[in-house]
């Protein structure tokens, strides 16, 4: 998960600079595919890994149906900043202020790197 914050941070300023520069659309495409790939990495992560840590054997659906709702919710909210920012900052500011979020997300990952669970999950 860490490198995939860390992958999220990086091409989110590459897309910024590669638009400014003006690369093109193909360039575009190629970093939001990047993107896509380093974001739906982390979200397999903690759909798979930590569903199981949390709900063990017995309730490991529940816990990803859990996490995956809580996700979605707060993409709800993410869609509303982000029509707020590009309406009050332009298009350009979109691409770059979740670029702190992934980093304290790469950091607060990292401290859990060897981490390993003490007993048994969940339940």
């Amino acid at each position: 998960m860490v490198i995939g914050f860390i992958g999220m941070a990086v091409t989110l300023v590459l897309f910024y600079l590669a638009d400014a520069i003006r690369l093109g659309p193909w360039a575009a495409v190629i970093l939001l595919s990047i993107l896509s790939l380093f974001v739906n990495g982390a979200h397999g992560m903690i759909g798979g890994a930590a569903s199981m840590d949390f709900g063990g054997r017995k309730a490991a659906a529940t816990a990803a149906g859990l996490f995956d709702g809580v996700q979605y919710l707060a993409g709800a909210f993410v869609g509303m900043a982000v029509g707020w920012i590009t309406q009050d900052f332009g298009w350009q500011a979109w691409k770059l202020w979740p670029v702190p979020f992934a980093l304290i997300g790469a950091a607060v990952m990292a401290t859990l790197w060897n981490t390993t669970p003490r007993g048994r999950g969940g339940h």
